[in-house]
């Protein structure tokens, strides 16, 4: 017989093993329940994932403004009919029977709107299907821009129609759509997300997006942020409820720099020319950009995407404004700055003269002509830069240098975008610097790049009297020549301003004063000596400063002349408050064919600075700014 302390021991064996076994038993129970509960919460969360959409939501794109705040693009409301299937089908219909339930609902609703006009108003068959396979949870848009009477069958129809609402979408207007429309551009409606929130998202809804012009320039800005739905959808694919929402963001609000008074004036003065005009004040600011191009049409209020798509199909970029992108050869627009250099470096004085005899020299055979084959004689400063005298200049540029007019031309702007050594580290940079090309200033460099053989790519005496007189490779832009004709009347290059959000910056110009004083001086015989070149520009009460100027750009085979004019209003340095730069491709003459143009405009402008700020508010038109302001609201 086994004793008592054998008995005891094994008792307590047995009772270690079973609460081993207990223990065993919880710690299982217990793994099991964490498994399950982690494989469900997994579950779930992957069910979830497959289950939830993320929606945008389509937000107001704010205005585009002209200089005195008032809306010139602007958003309003659209009036729509949608039908959202997910009301309308079983849970157990099959596509094919939600696309028939949604067409007899769709068939219904059409005989109460348009009893008379029912097949014309129906949605095709195929429109709806399409719209069921790729976004299944969100309404489909039956009708877009009700009338009223169609509103007013649909509110004492639509108890009937649980399934469709009334919804409201973004449709963008113009006012005075054929003022600036290549500077303002044009938006369009789009499927897209935007931001962070939207990146990624499966049904974008319908929002505007900017195509051309400032509309796309500053698109980011004005496009806002769109909202977030996240859809909870069922097994297949239709909307349950929504999760959570973000509200969408209106855009920011943009003012242009231009007066639309002026800018119609300057299309006006350009009317049957190809080319570009610019009038900037003496501070930057650009009152009119006026692009000249047969190939872009005025069109209406309503035109769509697609009637702009088809009117600039013709042209090579789409988003080309010529005052900010047709580079062509300035011809004497440049001699100014030729002046300058001079007068600064201290090689001549305006008394200085200089003889013409119909052409000047370079080597044996060759030569460049003056404009005036007979020649002007001798000529001082004054009297040259009234004649425009090819003679004087050339031989003004051999005694400077080539550094000194290259790096005069520079410094007021010209083979420069208009940011470019303007905009301090730090600053705004200007929108305008990715929209405008920044030309060519001939200059060696440029010359070994471009050129193939070694004989044209050597600089030669000959090239520096072509840059001095703005032929052979030099080409600049209408902007360019306004920056430039304002930089030698006011000492100073500015920054070129379209958007009021943007800095008003400038850079001096290397040269005194009295040098200045000087050039304009001769600048004010070209409209108002005997023998100026730009005296179809005289307009009575006001004394202007111009440069008139022509390039021979074509080829042998085709011959073409570019033209230019660009004056200074008044004519006195440091008193400018407004040029005018215009170009005009394939022309005869700047003061001819440009002069009685801008001499016409110079009378508006005159008029229009004695204007009140509240009637420059007035639209061209007749309509009243204000008033339009407050109706698009």
């Amino acid at each position: 017989m086994p004793h008592q302390g054998q008995t005891d021991h094994d008792a307590g064996l047995k009772c270690l093993m079973l609460g081993c076994l207990m223990l065993g038993g919880i710690a299982g129970l217990l793994w099991a329940h964490w498994y399950q509960t982690r494989y469900q919460e997994a579950a779930r969360s992957a069910f979830e994932n497959d289950a939830v959409r993320i929606a945008s939501v389509w937000t107001y794109r704010a205005p585009l403004c002209d200089r005195y705040g008032t809306p010139l693009n602007v958003t309003v409301d659209e009036y729509a009919l949608a039908i959202q299937p997910s009301a309308v089908r079983d849970i157990r219909s099959t596509r094919r029977q939600t696309l028939d339930l949604v067409e007899e609902e769709m068939a219904r609703l059409a005989i109460d709107l348009w009893p008379r006009q029912v097949q014309v108003k129906r949605v095709p068959r195929d429109d709806i299907e399409a719209h069921l396979l790729r976004a299944s949870p969100m309404p489909l848009i039956l009708w877009r821009d009700l009338d009223s009477e169609t509103l007013q069958r649909w509110l004492l129809a639509r108890t009937r129609y649980p399934a469709v609402d009334l919804v409201r979408l973004p449709k963008r207007i113009y006012h005075l759509p054929d003022l600036a429309p290549l500077t303002r551009g044009r938006a369009y409606l789009t499927r897209r997300g935007g931001g962070e929130l939207t990146r990624d998202c499966d049904f974008p809804d319908l929002t505007m997006a900017g195509w051309f012009g400032a509309e796309r320039w500053r698109d980011v800005e004005l496009c806002g942020q769109p909202g977030v739905e996240r859809l909870f959808l069922d097994a297949v694919l239709f909307r349950q409820r929504t999760l959570r929402q973000a509200d969408p963001v209106t855009g920011k609000t943009l003012t242009l720099t231009l007066d639309m008074n002026i800018q119609q004036w300057a299309q006006e003065a350009m009317e049957g020319m190809s080319g570009g005009l610019v009038v900037m004040q003496s501070d930057g600011d650009l009152l009119a950009l006026a692009d000249a191009t047969e190939g872009v049409p005025v069109l209406p209020l309503d035109a769509t995407h697609r009637n702009w798509q088809d009117a600039l199909k013709g042209q090579k970029v789409p988003d080309t404004n010529r005052c900010l992108a047709d580079a062509t050869a300035p011809g004497s627009t440049v001699k100014p700055l030729v002046a300058l250099a001079a007068l600064q470096a201290g090689c001549i004085t305006p008394e200085t003269r200089f003889e013409c005899t119909g052409r000047v020299l370079y080597g044996r055979d060759t030569s460049v002509h003056c404009n005036k084959l007979s020649g002007h004689g001798s000529m001082n400063l004054y009297q040259a830069l009234g004649a425009s005298c090819n003679a004087y200049f050339l031989q003004a540029a051999e005694r400077v240098g080539r550094q000194r007019v290259h790096a005069m031309m520079q410094a007021a702007g010209l083979g420069q975008l208009p940011g470019e050594g303007v905009t301090p580290p730090g600053a705004m940079a200007s929108s305008l610097d990715a929209r405008c090309v920044p030309g060519v200033l001939d200059n060696p460099d440029w010359k070994r790049e471009h050129y193939a053989s070694l004989e044209q790519q050597v600089w030669r005496p000959i090239d520096t009297g072509f840059l001095s007189i703005g032929q052979a490779d030099s080409r600049a832009t209408p902007l360019q020549a306004a920056v430039m004709a304002n930089a030698v009347a006011m000492g100073k290059r500015v920054r070129p301003r379209l958007f009021t959000d943007e800095p008003q910056l400038s850079v001096d110009l290397p040269v005194d004063a009295v040098w200045r004083e000087a050039v304009m001086q001769g600048l004010r015989e070209v409209v108002h000596g005997p023998h100026g070149t730009g005296k179809a520009v005289r307009v009575e009460g006001i004394t202007l400063a111009a440069k008139t100027g022509s390039a021979q750009v074509g080829t042998a085979d085709e011959p073409r002349t570019d033209v230019w004019m660009v004056v200074m209003y008044p004519g006195y340095a440091s008193e400018v408050r407004l040029v005018i730069a215009a170009m005009a491709h394939d022309e005869t003459s700047g003061g001819r064919d440009l002069g009685p143009r801008l001499a016409r405009l110079v009378e508006r402008i005159q008029e229009w600075e004695s204007w009140t700020e509240e009637r420059r508010r007035q639209w061209p038109a007749g309509g009243n700014a204000g008033t339009v302001a407050q109706l698009t609201r």
